[in-house]
């Protein structure tokens, strides 16, 4: 069944956030044979034991930590704001987001509008997406999961029938051609379209924009979670200075940024002595941004 005239009508920019679990091809491939004695079977078992537990694990980590970020913005609106309960309550408001979540196998995505009903950009809603994506990438590393991802704007119309809930669109081409084709190792790919609309919310907050004005402290936040990789590809910098300050007050952070470094560096080295040379590159080019950030998070090299 196609869309209807009025949900065509409705193909809305949304910024999506796409990724792959990475390493689960090879399980998943072990699980081609059907087992055809009792060792096999316990192998069998084993296998999609771990496969699907990484991918559950994953997918529920997303979503704490889009709570996470939910509960410590509220921690500080309450903090800065007193007894202001009108002000507290705009401000609540402006965290709280409806993110939609698809999953398939070991793919995953999650969505949310990008602009408001006036057709102001979700300044609020980018920074939260940010933020949580940045949370995820340090607890996946932390916990022996790498992930491999991208996160861009576009064009889509919320999936018309069913019980699946997302979107459908060009956006969700893009995403994957960012993640599958540009990412390549684990990390996660800004679109062009997302950096090009947050130095354009720049350029506004100097041309005194009131909208935007009232977001510059994000829209630098933002801006300074992103950074150049060695190949020139915009990525998010989840081990950045900015990132370090705002979950400093977080001690599970901090040591999951150094179980990551671990379990990197482990990596690398049994790659390496099983002379697996691109996944070792893999693991090299994640061990050297590690390594231009571990002093920002007080951890040894």
């Amino acid at each position: 069944m196609e869309p209807h005239r009025e949900e065509r009508a409705m193909f809305l920019d949304y910024i999506v956030a796409y990724f792959d679990v990475m390493g689960q091809k090879k399980k998943l491939n072990q699980l081609r044979k059907t087992p055809t004695n009792e060792q096999e079977e316990k192998e069998f078992i084993d296998t999609a034991n771990q496969t699907y537990t990484v991918v559950k694990n994953i997918r529920e980590r997303l979503k704490m930590s889009l709570e996470l970020y939910r509960e410590v913005s509220c921690a500080h609106i309450d903090a800065t704001f007193g007894s202001e309960e009108s002000q507290k309550t705009q401000l609540r408001n402006l965290v709280e987001s409806n993110y939609q979540f698809n999953f398939l196998s070991d793919c995953f995505a999650v969505t949310s509008r990008y602009r408001n009903d006036e057709n102001e950009p979700l300044i609020q809603h980018v920074f939260g997406l940010l933020w949580s994506l940045s949370a995820m990438m340090i607890t996946t590393l932390g916990n022996h999961a790498p992930i491999r991802g991208a996160i861009e704007i576009g064009k889509a119309f919320v999936w018309p029938e069913g019980d699946d809930v997302g979107v459908y669109g060009p956006i969700m081409l893009d995403v994957h051609e960012l993640e599958s084709q540009i990412a390549w190792y684990p990390r996660i790919v800004i679109g062009d379209k997302l950096i090009n609309n947050i130095n354009g919310w720049g350029k506004n907050v100097e041309n005194r924009n009131c909208y935007y004005g009232h977001y510059k402290p994000i829209i630098k936040l933002c801006k300074d979670m992103i950074w150049t990789d060695k190949d020139g590809i915009p990525t998010l910098d989840y081990l950045s200075q900015e990132f370090f300050r705002l979950v400093k007050p977080i001690p599970q952070m901090r040591m999951n940024v150094k179980s990551g470094w671990e379990f990197i560096s482990h990596e690398y080295e049994i790659c390496k002595d099983n002379k697996d040379s691109q996944i070792a590159l893999k693991y090299s080019l994640l061990k050297d941004y590690y390594l231009n950030r571990l002093e920002i998070w007080d951890i040894e090299k």
